[in-house]
């Protein structure tokens, strides 16, 4: 448990109050000789250039404790390829924890800092699932606390938001690879003033880091058709999971006449669906596509595969829960319609968070980000006029006028999977194949 506390907030401040015996690092012990953690092994004896600084990177232990006092920069790696400090090589429990925590509305891109591009899906189906199911729960417990006073929903976002803040913020580890690496060069001075973390390598400007954070993300939706397609479609199936909160009053407690406690119990087919497509989908991982990637190079588009079925029952889904809604069809038909809906969505949303990555990693973060913006600016406005929209049109056509514009979708993802490659070479942002 002690690797699990060190690199938090809370890790470090009893550090700084107790001294750096408590929760120590290997670099910590006077008597530490970097030497005793190579492993022959893993030594190859190589080394490669710094592409920014053009100083050499000393990738190895047996290296650095070669280094003498006359070198004037020695830029530090891991010590071996199984070291324990990268997150690489955490444990699975440990790496549950810390999903578990960043899944608790954000921070997908620090799942990558975890997994290798083979495995980070499985961190990203935790992770969808906790800003797709999470507001599925808002008013399931609401309904029942709302019915004492209006104030009640309120404060059990304040009862179970403040304890989840507290421990997210002081157990949530660093997984930034940089980080690490820059505290660990920070301990290593002991022993030789000269160690610099790659991180320490790099020019700062903050014009350039300004640039890369807001401006290029944004440039790259405009220019890039694949990123459009993917904010656009995204933001809209979001926008439509959205307006089923004022969907389902309409449909459940007017069409179907159901209690408000009753009706809050529908949002649970969000929750359902999302689940059962998350075995599935991990399922697909295990079974079928990390095997592929183990035997041969599958393609960036290959990550696309499962949402060419999804968008086609995200659609049907859709068509479903609007032509059912209606006094004469069970209640429980749209609701299948609702489950098939949640679970293709959940499918679309793994394969274009997985698909982004693989051109953009300079830019992940941030495009990551954008498209959380932009999906939820478009989800909250939708929630403004989707209710008047239900009210005019009724809830069959105006579900339906959803649905015809997610038949767009069907053919975008045809399109990217098809084309995709054709068009990253002609992008002057992407990282080629």
């Amino acid at each position: 448990m002690k690797s699990w506390i060190q690199g938090t907030i809370l890790g470090d401040t009893i550090r700084l109050l107790l001294g750096s015996r408590w929760l120590s690092y290997p670099e910590d012990d006077p008597t530490f000789d970097i030497r005793q953690l190579k492993c022959a092994s893993c030594l190859d004896g190589h080394s490669h250039r710094d592409l920014e600084s053009g100083q050499e990177t000393f990738r190895y232990a047996e290296k650095l404790s070669a280094a003498t006092k006359t070198d004037k920069s020695l830029i530090i790696d891991w010590y071996t390829p199984d070291d324990p400090e990268n997150p690489l090589n955490w444990s699975l429990g440990r790496k549950a924890w810390v999903i578990i925590l960043i899944s608790l509305a954000s921070g997908g891109a620090s799942i990558q800092d975890l997994f290798s591009l083979i495995d980070a899906p499985y961190g990203f189906i935790s992770w969808v699932t906790g800003f797709y199911c999470g507001p599925a729960l808002g008013p399931l417990l609401a309904a029942y606390a709302v019915t004492s006073d209006w104030r009640w929903p309120l404060w059990e976002i304040v009862l179970m938001g403040a304890p989840l803040l507290l421990v997210i913020v002081c157990l949530l580890p660093e997984t930034s690879h940089e980080t690490i690496l820059h505290r660990r060069a920070q301990r290593l001075r002991r022993f030789h003033p000269a160690v610099l973390a790659p991180a320490e390598t790099k020019r700062l400007d903050f014009k350039v880091i300004l640039i890369d954070a807001l401006i290029k993300p944004i440039e790259i939706a405009v220019k890039d058709p694949a990123i459009a397609y993917m904010c656009v479609y995204s933001a809209l199936v979001y926008a439509i999971y959205y307006s089923f909160f004022e969907a389902f009053p309409i449909t459940y407690g007017g069409i179907y006449q159901m209690p408000q406690t009753m009706l809050s119990l529908i949002y649970l087919s969000l929750i359902v669906g999302c689940a059962l497509a998350a075995v599935l989908y991990a399922a697909y991982l295990k079974y079928i596509f990390i095997p592929r990637c183990h035997n041969g190079n599958p393609s960036q588009e290959d990550r696309l595969i499962p949402a060419l079925a999804a968008v086609w029952l995200l659609t049907a889904g859709l068509f479903m829960f609007a032509w059912a809604a209606r006094r004469s069809v069970h209640w429980i038909v749209p609701t299948i319609g609702i489950a098939i809906y949640s679970g293709s969505s959940f499918v679309v949303f793994q394969a274009i968070i997985v698909y982004v990555p693989l051109s953009y990693p300079r830019y992940v973060a941030s495009l990551y980000a954008a498209n959380d913006f932009i999906r939820s600016i478009i989800a909250a406005g939708f929630v403004m006029f989707a209710r008047y929209m239900y009210l005019d049109l009724g809830i069959g056509k105006g579900v339906t006028v959803l649905a015809g514009l997610s038949v767009g979708g069907i053919f975008g993802m045809i399109f990217i999977y098809l084309y995709g490659a054709r068009l990253r070479a002609r992008s002057k942002f992407a990282v080629g194949d």
